[in-house]
């Protein structure tokens, strides 16, 4: 599927900060005309904080689109705040 190489998803951590990234595992659940469902793989880290920023980059404006319709710039960015529990 052409989406996975449309997406560039990062994983940031936090709790050293130096900001270190790592790219995450993942695959394509789901893709609707109007949707994309995502299943991330997070592998255990020895650090026992775990809060981190996930960081999804896009790389093709064709398979993405905003609230309004229209494509998104190539290389935009969205980044959340998450805090993951073992």
């Amino acid at each position: 599927m052409l989406i996975l190489d449309a997406l560039e998803i990062v994983l940031i951590n936090d709790s050293d900060g130096d900001g270190t990234t790592r790219v995450l595992n993942w695959h394509v659940v789901q893709s609707k005309p109007t949707e994309t469902i995502l299943a991330l793989n997070f592998e255990k880290d020895d650090d026992n904080n775990q809060e981190s920023t996930l960081r999804v980059t896009f790389w093709d404006t064709k398979y993405f689109r905003d609230s309004n319709e229209k494509e998104i710039s190539l290389g935009t960015q969205v980044q959340w705040r998450i805090f993951r529990q073992l």
